[in-house]
C-alpha cells in the first residue's frame, strides 16, 4: 500500500508543471519553455537537462512545500496508528 501512495504522491509532484517545448541544439537541450504555479519553480533547468530530470526536480520542490498536507491527509499510514495483529 505505501508504493502505491509514494507513486500517486510523486505524480502529483511531477505534474505540477508543464513543458510546453524544448529548444535541441546538436542533440543537446539549450532551452525549455515551462508552466508553473509559483516562484519556487524558477531556475529549473540548467543546460542539458531532460524532460525527466526537470520533472525530478519540480517533484522535490512539490514535497518540500507540501509535506505537512501530506502528513495530515495520510496519517493513516503512519506506523504509530497501525495496529501489530491485525
Amino acid at each position: 500500500m505505501k508504493t502505491n501512495l509514494l507513486k500517486k504522491i510523486r505524480k502529483q509532484g511531477r505534474n505540477s508543471i508543464n513543458i510546453y517545448s524544448v529548444t535541441k541544439t546538436n542533440g543537446l537541450n539549450t532551452g525549455m519553455c515551462i508552466g508553473h504555479n509559483g516562484g519556487n519553480y524558477s531556475g529549473l533547468f540548467k543546460i542539458g537537462d531532460t524532460e525527466e530530470q526537470i520533472k525530478n526536480k519540480a517533484m522535490k520542490i512539490w514535497l518540500k512545500e507540501n509535506i505537512e498536507n501530506i502528513r495530515k491527509q495520510y496519517r493513516k499510514y503512519k506506523r504509530k496508528n497501525k495496529n501489530k495483529y491485525t
